[in-house]
């Protein structure tokens, strides 16, 4: 009878959606029940993850041995050669967050000498910053851009016109950086020539990616805004490598019916001034759809600003390396297993194989049921658990960066696996949690190798193995009035969170994000400039 009552409940809410409102709904590739859907779980609140502990050395996050190296590292240059490999590089947003310290100086109206940002970084102090503007990669086309108003920035920076470079730094005025997607902005500086993140991933990924063939494949996802951008850089790009060089470039936009609907603070629908519904971005965790649709075979996830300069990419690309080869032997043993499964001999063998590697390799506790069942209810249990998509993650220590990081979860059924953890997904108010927290070792730096194809060499439905219920809630305002926001499981978090899953150390050297402008002046940025 209650649920009769719920059920009559939730028909009246769906029937209060105007035809407009439908509309809009289509419009986003959304039904009344799905927005009916993304309300409920508005009303069911945020959903915490229960930290059973964090994943160490030994115990969930595996130290491969330099002994091993290059036995991964060969296995794996087999693999690349025969064009099975591709790079994704999830780019879709602006550089505002990159220049948030600018963006707030350029609109301080209190004329402060001092410069002082409130960045918390290795250079804090906005004066040093532009002392050295000189040496960025991006200051010809400052300077330039300059010039068009007769004068330089010289002149600014001597008179202390700080506000005066930044409107031409930052806004349409000049090079419009705050605007600009963070894969177009020069990073860094050669001795001929200037490279953005999109050029140095290009040149990373001809290093792992690039088949016997001399095909290199990369796919951007974008925001369609900046797409006429993007193309002239892409056709900058194949010109300046054609030479002995194939790069095979695609793109993507997060899909509209990826996007979340807007509610207030009492769970009706946001609407805007005119009385239009608003959508937001659904958030990165929407991008498994795009990675689904590349139905690729080894796919490398690495961060739009997570890059170095040429002399510094060794490292790097050694690791990327060891990290592909561990994949394909774990990816080996698992597909053998499952092979031995369809055979009719030896299927004691093969379970008792099985087992033995869900038990010991991917330390996961079997349940009682499953260890006492018949074989047909343990072949069940071995296949549900190996047959996924399998996802190998670079860690490293964790040196107060902020972000996710490696533990062992809890489920509601008892069960307890590896995951990628966000620190908006930890409830802060109860102790033993943060106690796990406070007691991690490593962090993600987002760096993922990930085989996407069965056993049988099919493409996964990637959104089959989606926790729907790790969204984030989120308060934002628009036009001065508060909403809540609906964000779907990160891609790396609960957007993989049925996934076969590997956690590997990776050496700190690994891991030199751009998440501010400061951090180009860091010694792993800057030095690509004496060149």
């Amino acid at each position: 009878m209650r649920w009769r009552k719920i059920h009559l409940i939730e028909q009246q809410e769906q029937r209060v959606y105007t035809n407009s409102d439908r509309k809009h709904f289509e419009q986003h590739g959304l039904t009344a029940n799905d927005v009916s859907g993304q309300i409920e779980q508005f009303k069911n609140g945020k959903k915490y993850l229960n930290l059973a502990r964090p994943c160490t050395i030994g115990d969930g996050i595996i130290q491969i041995q330099d002994d091993l190296h290059d036995e991964l590292i060969e296995n794996f240059e087999i693999a690349q050669a025969s064009g099975r490999m591709q790079k994704f590089v999830p780019a879709s947003g602006a550089a505002t967050r990159m220049f948030k310290a600018l963006l707030e100086l350029m609109h301080d109206t209190s004329n402060d000498a001092n410069f002082q940002s409130p960045e918390k970084g290795n250079v804090s102090d906005i004066g040093q910053l532009f002392d050295r503007f000189p040496i960025m990669a991006f200051y010809d086309k400052l300077n330039a851009a300059i010039e068009t108003s007769s004068t330089n920035f010289s002149t600014l920076h001597n008179n202390k016109d700080i506000k005066t470079i930044l409107e031409f730094l930052l806004t349409d005025k000049g090079l419009n950086f705050s605007n600009l997607p963070k894969l177009l902005i020069p990073f860094h500086k050669y001795a001929t020539e200037i490279r953005t993140p999109f050029d140095e991933h290009l040149i990373e990924a001809l290093a792992y990616v690039r088949s016997s063939g001399g095909i290199t494949k990369l796919h951007f996802t974008i925001s369609p805004q900046h797409e006429d951008l993007f193309l002239i850089q892409k056709s900058k790009a194949l010109e300046t490598y054609k030479n002995g060089i194939q790069f095979d470039i695609s793109h993507s936009f997060q899909k509209p019916k990826t996007d979340t609907i807007a509610v207030d603070f009492q769970f009706e629908l946001f609407r805007s001034q005119n009385n239009s519904l608003v959508f937001r971005p659904g958030g990165h965790g929407a991008l498994i759809e795009n990675i689904n649709d590349l139905r690729a075979d080894i796919v490398f996830i690495k961060n739009v600003d997570n890059i170095l300069p040429d002399h510094l990419k060794e490292d790097e690309i050694k690791y990327k390396k060891v990290l592909g080869g561990f994949l394909l032997q774990k990816e080996k043993e698992i597909f053998a297993l499952l092979t031995a499964l369809d055979g009719k001999e030896y299927q004691e063998q093969a379970i008792e194989n099985g087992l033995i590697f869900i038990s010991k390799t991917l330390q996961l506790t079997i349940p009682e049921s499953v260890k006492l069942g018949a074989l047909q209810e343990k072949e069940r249990y071995i296949r549900s658990v190996l047959d996924r998509p399998i996802r190998v993650c670079g860690m490293v220590k964790n040196e107060g960066d902020p972000g996710g990081g490696p533990f062992w979860v809890e489920h509601k059924n008892g069960t307890i696996s590896k995951q990628i953890v966000e620190q908006v997904q930890i409830n802060k108010s109860e102790p033993a949690q943060v106690e796990q927290l406070h007691k991690s070792t490593h962090f993600n730096p987002v760096d993922l190798v990930c085989s996407v194809r069965d056993y049988r060499g099919n493409p996964f439905n990637l959104k089959e193995f989606v926790d729907n219920e790790a969204g984030f809630i989120s308060k934002k305002s628009m036009e001065g009035r508060d909403l809540l926001a609906l964000e779907l499981p990160g891609l790396w978090n609960g957007a993989m969170a049925f996934w076969t899953t590997f956690f590997v150390e990776m050496p700190t050297t690994t891991f030199n994000p751009v998440k501010t402008v400061f951090d180009l002046l860091r010694p792993e940025h800057s030095v690509g400039t004496k060149q």
